[in-house]
């Protein structure tokens, strides 16, 4: 009788058993019904597991191939016989990332297995990952050729020689990272839990998702990667928005300095002017020149620094 109660409790319960009821039918022909509709609901919830299983096991694949692309990580990779992720791999691997975390369940689901963790080194090593960043640091305060996003870039993260790289690689190099970036913006928005973990400090390195990402859209601002910077804003726009904490580590990296200094380079390289003694405030430039992308961009920066303004005086945040 339980059983039968619930079954007529559903949300949406089966035509035919609304109709049995309703046609009055023999006790005999609604204990079939009844039994068909319990087998029909036992199977829809045994495949309804079975893909929450399969799901997870993709996201446990797909984390693989990132971690197995790391540089730092190719001994261990190949001494327990796998092979070591192209980047091809990877950046298919952080295209199905994003897909699946928009997900509100399959997000959780990445956060419980360390998906977090896994591709905020992504973002942090890219391609070159942690040997060849630490061996270019040296190399890169002799370069005096640098934009200012360039040099703010280094200022952020000491650098690495990307002048000296190989174009491809360069770009490929970004592209990692700021698929990374686009992955945890969609994990982590709307989702304090989410947003608090990515957010922490690393007590290890003392360092943040947030100088990661800034490093990201600067560097990427200095080369002209448009889709790359666009993808860094997101990341930082879901990290920020209703957080605080984050916010406040966002002040303290110079953030808003450093979104308006972007936000004028922007507009100086799409109106390719010399502003080196123009006062905007005195003779503004028009903006019929500025791209689609470029638009685009701007209105995300922008965005943030409303998020800013109007969680100034956010204290607390329910969980």
């Amino acid at each position: 009788i339980r059983d039968r109660q619930m079954l007529l409790d559903l949300p949406e319960p089966e035509p035919d058993l609304v109709d049995g009821l309703r046609q009055q039918l023999s006790d005999e022909q609604m204990e079939e019904i009844y039994r068909r509709v319990w087998v029909k609901r036992q199977e829809e919830i045994r495949q309804a597991f079975a893909e929450v299983r399969d799901d997870v096991k993709l996201l446990k694949r797909l984390l693989g191939v990132l971690v197995r692309g790391r540089p730092d990580h190719r001994a261990e990779t190949l001494a327990a016989g796998l092979n070591v992720s192209t980047v091809d791999e990877q950046l298919q691997a952080l295209l199905d990332l994003e897909y699946m975390v928009g997900d509100i369940d399959h997000a959780g689901d990445f956060f419980h297995l360390g998906g977090l963790s896994v591709v905020a080194d992504t973002l942090r090593y890219g391609m070159l990952g942690a040997e060849s960043k630490n061996a270019s640091s040296s190399s890169s305060s002799s370069s005096s050729s640098r934009s200012r996003s360039s040099s703010a870039f280094d200022d952020i993260d000491g650098g690495v020689d990307e002048e000296a790289m190989d174009p491809d690689a360069r770009r490929a190099m970004y592209d990692m990272r700021a698929r990374s970036a686009w992955v945890l913006g969609t994990a982590v928005k709307n989702q304090w839990k989410l947003q608090h973990s990515a957010t922490s400090v690393d007590e290890a390195s003392s360092t943040t998702v947030l100088r990661d990402v800034l490093q990201l859209v600067l560097g990427a601002a200095s080369h002209g990667y448009t889709s790359a910077v666009s993808k860094g804003v997101y990341c930082l726009g879901a990290l920020l928005r209703h957080n605080p904490p984050a916010q406040e580590q966002f002040l303290a990296l110079d953030g808003v300095p450093t979104l308006q200094l972007l936000l004028w380079e922007i507009v100086e390289a799409s109106l390719e002017l010399d502003t080196t003694d123009h006062d905007p405030a005195a003779s503004p430039y028009p903006c019929e020149s500025l791209t689609k992308p470029d638009v685009q961009l701007l209105i995300k920066i922008l965005s943030i620094v409303v998020d800013l303004t109007d969680n100034t005086a956010e204290l607390t945040r329910p969980t």
